[in-house]
């Protein structure tokens, strides 16, 4: 549920997460065994595979399997609307982030005690660097092609995938199963991947507040959130200090 919530990175994270519980992961590993299954279980759910005059060969292989796994788990997808590509890089549309992810459900049965055993930020990219089907190679969406590239997570948002859902997962295992080492393994990961790019870290960084890892950037991220967007000022260490110089 994380990690698909995670993979609309911002703008579709709603959507993903809706598309993750109307889709129980016990279907999908049913299915792992054809990476076709996996695509068509998560474009149908997600709405992706209504049009009538698509023609190309994939998409119609992609309708045929989902009309027949809808039938065999009575499933109720989702309303296309609900994912944006509009004012988003090709890079991030929704239907490629569905074929990334697809292609990590597939490669990875046991992602989960993967992610627990890695002992490196390296290690741990490796599992998310799935590359989807060939399909992708020359498309973003179903009705544009592009010239042909690898479409797999770069580094930046493998770092995203890691700070937002790696090491929630690395603190809650450790503190309901009393293993403070994966507290720890949390912290040190945040410690060892560069700051976030946002405007929020940009603000504080221009007001002169050095930022030197994610650990940093998540921090003053919530306190954005949690102080200077209820106005809380006085019950921040920051803007009291700026209010009682001024």
């Amino acid at each position: 549920m994380l990690l698909s919530r995670n993979f609309g990175f911002g703008v579709n994270t709603d959507a993903f997460e809706r598309l993750a519980r109307s889709l129980p992961f016990r279907i999908i590993q049913k299915q792992r065994i054809s990476i076709s299954q996996i695509e068509a279980l998560l474009f149908g759910q997600a709405g992706m595979l209504t049009d009538t005059d698509i023609e190309c060969h994939y998409y119609r292989l992609l309708q045929r399997e989902y009309q027949f796994l809808k039938h065999k788990y009575q499933l109720k997808p989702l309303d296309e609307s609900l994912f944006k590509s509009l004012r988003t890089r090709p890079v991030y549309f929704p239907h490629l982030k569905l074929a990334q992810l697809a292609s990590i459900w597939m490669q990875h049965d046991t992602l989960f005690s993967a992610i627990l055993e890695a002992g490196t930020p390296r290690q741990l990219k490796q599992y998310f660097r799935a590359e989807p089907s060939d399909y992708w190679e020359t498309h973003y969406h179903f009705r544009h092609t592009s010239p042909k590239q690898e479409k797999s997570l770069g580094e930046n948002a493998l770092s995203i995938v890691l700070i937002n859902t790696v090491v929630p997962l690395f603190f809650a295992y450790g503190v309901k199963n009393n293993r403070p080492e994966y507290n720890e393994k949390a912290l040190r990961l945040l410690e060892s991947i560069p700051a976030e790019r946002n405007s929020i870290v940009t603000s504080f960084t221009e007001a002169g507040v050095q930022v030197r890892n994610a650990c940093d950037s998540q921090a003053l991220i919530q306190l954005k959130r949690a102080y200077c967007e209820t106005k809380k000022c006085m019950y921040c260490r920051i803007g009291y200090r700026l209010l009682k110089h001024s």
